[in-house]
């Protein structure tokens, strides 16, 4: 079976300096909506404790809170996976938006545990369609050897918008503003975004079938339709079950960096502000590596691939060995940096596996994450204290690193095939 993408299939039916201009709004509209993702669920995250006890409930509520979440986010996913290419990617898009304005309505008046509960779930449930959706939309305007490097630097905007979140919240409650009004003014971004969607995208000028299901080329000159269990067909070919794998574990990773470095530079004697700048490091490092990785061609994509996973493995067990509070900060913005490339790789290379559905292998990828942020937190209360979290972590990321390595050495010429190909066409071109 021969396949073309779909800038490959519909690029001579529009004039080149309007298809060009026309990928760059597409781009950028990616880019935008991305950096929208990452502002309701970092405020959630850095202000769940007064956020729950508002709506009456006590801090012990949090590891449900974010299962709550992540619930959300498997079930439209679930969906997404299943009838993604028959309702097309902007159709997905529009819906993940309007959850989130309602969503983020829900946590901001919510003085209820049902409310708050309730706009979790639909917080939840647009973090699935539109971070992985916008993502999406991106590599589908570039060409197959640009996407990894796109896919890093889209996912920088996610982690630019997560670090500049809480400082802002900071600076909203010191001048003495609700924090609900964060979460309304989040509203009004995505009411925008929905505008934008519709302006940028029209259904009547589509030159990359946003608005409907992928095409795909065969030499038999035959159209593949959309599975009725393509979620199966995916997770069936070996590669991107280990991808699914792979991203299943640095999420595990990553939740835990993110909710206990901070207590357990406290529990080593470091200041409160030292713990708070730890994770703002953190999110600076991920940023830091997602934009390195972006100007990176498909050889230096492969080593990354092997690399960064044995990097964040060692620095996380120095983390635990030098148990000093100034150490462990300046491992923690580390720990950002190498693994900061793994999450946009590992969603580029398991869509690149089928670009004849796209949207349901970018939502299985989500999925799988989705169902480590469901199963994993709650295991995080057997611990007695942030210490031996952290060693509990060092499972998962050792895990990773034995999944990235494998796939380097024994099949990254499967799992970098499309990217390869495409790259060497640019050069004989």
């Amino acid at each position: 079976m021969e396949t073309f993408n779909i800038n490959q299939i519909d690029g001579g039916k529009t004039p080149d300096n309007s298809l060009s201009k026309y990928r760059r709004r597409v781009i950028a509209l990616g880019f935008i909506g991305t950096a929208g993702c990452g502002l309701a669920y970092v405020a959630f995250q850095a202000q769940s404790s007064e956020i729950m006890s508002v709506a009456g409930l006590d801090s012990s509520y949090s590891g449900a809170m974010i299962s709550m979440f992540y619930a959300g986010y498997i079930l439209v996913l679930s969906f997404a996976s299943q009838f993604g290419e028959r309702l097309g990617q902007i159709r997905l898009l529009l819906l993940g938006c309007t959850f989130n304005c309602l969503g983020v309505l829900c946590i901001a008046f919510a003085t209820s545990p049902v409310l708050l509960i309730s706009g979790l779930i639909l917080a939840g449930m647009s973090q699935g369609l539109a971070l992985s959706g916008f993502g999406n939309v991106v590599m589908a305007a570039v060409p197959p050897e640009d996407q990894v490097r796109y896919s890093s630097f889209t996912q920088a905007f996610f982690s630019l918008s997560a670090f500049l979140a809480p400082l802002l919240i900071v600076r909203l409650l010191a001048g003495g503003i609700a924090l609900k009004w964060f979460f309304v003014s989040v509203f009004v971004y995505y009411v925008a975004l929905i505008v934008a969607i519709l302006f940028v995208i029209p259904r009547h000028n589509d030159p990359f079938r946003l608005w409907g299901r992928q095409i795909i080329v065969t030499k038999d000159s035959k159209k593949t339709s959309a599975s009725s269990l393509q979620f199966l067909v995916c997770l069936r070919k070996f590669e991107f079950f280990l991808l699914s794998l792979a991203i299943m574990f640095y999420v595990a990773f990553e939740v835990i960096v993110a909710f206990y470095v901070g207590p357990y530079i406290s529990d080593l004697g470091g200041s409160r502000e030292l713990a708070s700048l730890a994770l703002s490091l953190f999110w600076v490092g991920l940023l830091a590596g997602r934009l390195i990785f972006s100007m990176f061609n498909v050889k230096l994509n492969q080593l990354t691939l092997a690399a960064a996973p044995v990097a964040t493995f060692i620095i996380a067990a120095l983390m635990l060995l030098v148990p000093n509070p100034v150490f462990v900060c300046v491992m923690t913005a580390l720990v950002g940096l190498f693994s900061g490339p793994l999450w946009p790789m590992f969603l580029s290379l398991g869509r690149g596996l089928f670009l004849d559905m796209p949207t349901a292998a970018m939502s299985m990828m989500a999925l799988t994450s989705g169902f480590t942020g469901v199963t994993f937190p709650p295991l995080l209360s057997l611990p007695n204290n942030p210490a031996q979290t952290l060693i509990l972590n060092l499972i998962p990321t050792l895990l990773l690193a034995l999944i990235c390595l494998y796939l380097y050495f024994g099949r990254r010429q499967v799992v970098f095939h499309n990217a390869k190909a495409n790259d060497s066409t640019r050069k004989i071109s």
